[in-house]
């Protein structure tokens, strides 16, 4: 394949250190979160009937048991509209007081006009500001660092942000990355704060040297070289966590909790040593809907968010990477 080509003539350089957008201390708060997954489950034993991939070894090295996969008539949009109407609810927030939506998606409903612009149409914001946001399995992360900074300017007072992909629509079901992902949407309401809610710092970067890794060519389904994604993916995440606790100014000791991007679980295993935060404080779901890729994150946030799973003072990590390589951390904490 051209990209495992590529990447076996341009390795990792380790001494390379791309040059990364950080935040400066600031207040957030989340308000709300919701999520929606489609209703139809794919296993890995009724996958393998038609690729090649050994069922038992998906589990046990990528942790993925089955993922949902959206009926024809369904789209990204649909799947965002069903978790932006559950954290709307949840929330006891009204639609019209929504001044930005940001909605990370690699996979939109159309060319033009952006998602977001046709979440927008499905929700009733009225007049408010939406924009779509493209680093793949990073967008969520990219998306939320630029709803945080739309607050904390005062440009905005409460944004929403959605994460929604639908990959099965950009999957080669013959193939043996077939395994890998998932369709589902996360979402998560927030506002401006007072100098008592939460704090929230974050730093993105992209290191174009890994852009070969992984693609979807137009009108085509997605490419990856597998091991040129995990070792840059482990690099930029463990990099980008590293700058959010020194903004921070707070140890992997201290951290609470963890909402990962969940690619595999072989690399979060890693990231887990590598940050020095056990892998029990990872808020995981990929056993049962695989790489559902920008909404891995704020899937798994709303999953925890309504079992109760944060307490007021806990600091929680977010992090992810995704094709470009696109690579972000964020750390919030409880007020």
């Amino acid at each position: 394949m051209e990209l495992t080509r590529k990447w076996q003539e341009s390795p990792v350089d380790q001494t390379f250190r791309p040059r990364a957008v950080k935040s400066s201390e600031g207040n957030v708060r989340i308000i709300s979160s919701g999520h929606s997954v489609p209703v139809k489950i794919l296993s890995n034993a009724a996958l393998s009937t038609s690729s090649p991939i050994d069922a038992e070894w998906v589990e046990r090295k990528l942790g993925i048991r089955e993922r949902r996969i959206v009926e024809s008539s369904e789209t990204t949009s649909d799947l965002a509209f069903r978790a932006c109407k559950q954290a709307l609810e949840l929330g006891d927030v009204a639609e019209g007081s929504v001044d930005l939506l940001i909605v990370a998606t690699a996979t939109p409903d159309k060319q033009a006009p952006s998602t977001a612009c046709i979440l927008s149409a499905k929700l009733g914001l009225c007049r408010a500001a939406a924009f779509d946001v493209s680093a793949v399995c990073c967008g969520f992360i990219y998306a939320l660092a630029t709803a945080s900074l739309f607050l904390k300017s005062g440009a905005a007072n409460r944004v929403l942000v959605v994460g929604a992909d639908t990959f099965s629509r950009v999957t080669d079901w013959n193939s043996q990355d077939s395994a890998f992902f998932g369709d589902g949407a996360g979402a998560i309401i927030l506002e401006r704060g007072g100098e008592t809610h939460g704090r929230f710092v974050f730093s993105l970067t992209a290191d174009t040297q890994g852009v070969d890794c992984f693609a979807i060519p137009a009108r085509g389904t997605f490419e990856m070289d597998g091991r040129g994604v995990y070792k840059f993916a482990r690099r930029l995440i463990r990099e980008s966590v590293s700058d959010v606790l020194s903004i921070a100014g707070v140890s992997s000791n201290e951290i609470a909790s963890v909402i990962p991007h969940q690619a595999s679980l072989t690399l979060l295993r890693d990231v887990s040593g590598d940050i020095g935060v056990s892998l029990d404080k990872f808020h995981l779901n990929m056993n049962r809907l695989a790489n559902t890729a920008g909404g891995t994150v704020p899937i798994a946030f709303s999953e925890a968010w309504q079992d109760n799973a944060f307490k007021a003072e806990d600091w929680t990590l977010f992090f992810a990477a995704g094709a470009g390589m696109t690579a972000g951390a964020a750390l919030y904490q409880w007020s």
